[in-house]
């Protein structure tokens, strides 16, 4: 008998299916949402620290012209290039939030269930140069489960 003879039995892999492959399943799935909702979270607060720290770096500014201290201007340039490191941070945590969303879709899709929306954060600068973000979710047809 030979390796290409050999067959394995249904009962075997009913035991694989049901002890390996669904419980993998079941963690990659939750951990993957898990993972979601972390990365936008994050986003969230290193988008606002952003934002007050360039309420902050702002006053600073002010204040470092108006007392002619060249000591608070450096603190003020400090503060704003902290400001665009922790937006940057928050950039880059919406991205890994969309990456982790669109990895979950693949996985509910290979079991025939409904994907969810992916929101994509988009910064924009409107007519006062200020930036703006903005949420879109693409329209999605739901499927039958």
């Amino acid at each position: 008998m030979t390796t290409h003879d050999l067959k394995i039995s249904n009962e075997i892999k009913l035991k694989i299916i049901h002890e390996i492959i669904e419980p993998f399943y079941i963690h990659d799935i939750s951990s993957k949402i898990r993972n979601k909702k972390c990365w936008k979270r994050t986003g969230q607060i290193f988008e606002t620290v952003s934002k007050v720290l360039v309420a902050v770096g702002g006053i600073i500014s002010f204040s470092s012209g108006y007392f002619n201290d060249p000591l608070l201007s450096f603190f003020a340039g400090a503060i704003s290039t902290l400001s665009l490191t922790t937006l940057q941070f928050s950039s880059f945590a919406y991205s890994e939030n969309k990456k982790q969303g669109q990895e979950l879709n693949i996985l509910l899709k290979k079991l025939d269930l409904d994907t969810v929306p992916i929101v994509e954060q988009q910064i924009n600068h409107n007519h006062n140069n200020t930036m703006q973000r903005q949420e879109s979710a693409p329209v999605m047809s739901v499927r039958e489960v």
